[in-house]
């Protein structure tokens, strides 16, 4: 969940995100992070048309902590939906994990 705040610039005011916290566990997203910890969740969907003079999409996003994608968004969708997340290593690429298409001329 994003906050936002005014803020006054010179004669003017503006709104700016302020905070964010994690809509699951409530954490603020901005602190409890230690140096050297660069874990990233998106979970986000933009669906509808996307035209050249402008996006028509609707936005759906989920903030997340890491901790809570493991330990509580992972396992629901794949119980929910009988699916396994694929992992590998940063360095692996998808080729290394996919499966030889026997339909491809």
């Amino acid at each position: 969940m994003k906050y936002k705040q005014m803020v006054p610039k010179h004669v003017e005011e503006y709104w700016k995100i302020s905070r964010a916290t994690r809509d699951l566990c409530h954490k603020d997203l901005s602190k409890d992070r230690r140096r050297w910890e660069m874990s990233e969740v998106t979970i986000a969907a933009n669906i509808g048309d996307f035209f050249p003079e402008g996006d028509m999409r609707q936005h759906y996003e989920l903030d997340c902590c890491a901790e809570c994608f493991l330990k509580r968004v992972k396992p629901a969708l794949e119980q929910a939906l009988g699916v396994e997340f694929r992992e590998r290593r940063t360095e692996e690429s998808d080729l290394e994990y996919a499966a030889i298409d026997a339909e491809a001329r």
